[in-house]
């Protein structure tokens, strides 16, 4: 454990990982007070929240698009693509804006997604194997706890400064975080070279499909995100 703690680049990725995911669960409690003060419907405010879960079911494709690309290159431009997202929100000022908050919250979800395929090729190619169970029980420590505290924080930021400055703010953590990961030069896993997208996507499908195991783990994270 201390070996790992004392690793800077893990160290700075742990930063960054708590930072972005600060960012993507603060927004989700807050757009969706933002969409109630609307539209005054509970049914549009909870409609927030299935497009911010929809991306999690393509977890298998974009795990084989993120295979192509550096890791850490991927990441970074995540987060500077969530930094966009969000700051698109300046543009909401009435209940004709509607369609952006979906929007973004759809887009926030699909850059969570695609972060954390990134983020588990790049710890494995960072870490000893020794070390990767400690280091994911971190990383899932700081994300379980930014799902707790992250969505009441901009919730409260929400109602004391309107959504403009959540949308400032949020966007702020993930050029800090993309920052973060700038500062960091890890070993990345080889990348797939060649080969046709489909062809593997579907190889890819059909294991997980004919696998009970890998089937229930997948369908399972699914609806936990979905419960969110």
């Amino acid at each position: 454990m201390r070996a790992l703690l004392r690793d800077r680049s893990f160290r700075r990725l742990l930063v960054e990982q708590t930072l972005s995911a600060f960012g993507d669960y603060a927004m989700f409690l807050a757009l969706a007070i933002w969409v109630r003060d609307l539209t005054g419907s509970n049914a549009a405010a909870g409609l927030t929240f299935l497009p911010f879960s929809i991306p999690s079911l393509f977890g298998p494709a974009l795990g084989v698009f993120v295979d192509r690309y550096p890791r850490r290159t991927i990441m970074i431009w995540t987060d500077a693509a969530a930094a966009v997202v969000v700051l698109s929100l300046l543009a909401v000022h009435g209940r004709e804006d509607l369609w952006i908050i979906y929007a973004v919250a759809f887009l926030l979800g699909m850059c969570l997604v695609i972060y954390e395929a990134a983020r588990s090729g790049l710890l494995v190619g960072m870490l000893p194997e020794d070390q990767l169970g400690n280091a994911n029980g971190f990383l899932q420590s700081t994300e379980q706890a930014s799902r707790l505290v992250a969505p009441l924080a901009g919730a409260a930021l929400y109602a004391a400064s309107g959504g403009a400055t959540v949308a400032i703010l949020e966007a702020a953590t993930f050029v800090v975080s993309a920052a973060f990961l700038l500062s960091i030069h890890p070993r990345d896993l080889d990348r797939v070279a060649g080969g046709r997208f489909w062809p593997e996507l579907r190889t890819g499908l059909r294991h997980i499909l004919g696998t009970r195991e890998l089937r229930r783990l997948t369908i399972g994270t699914a609806s936990r995100s979905s419960s969110a």
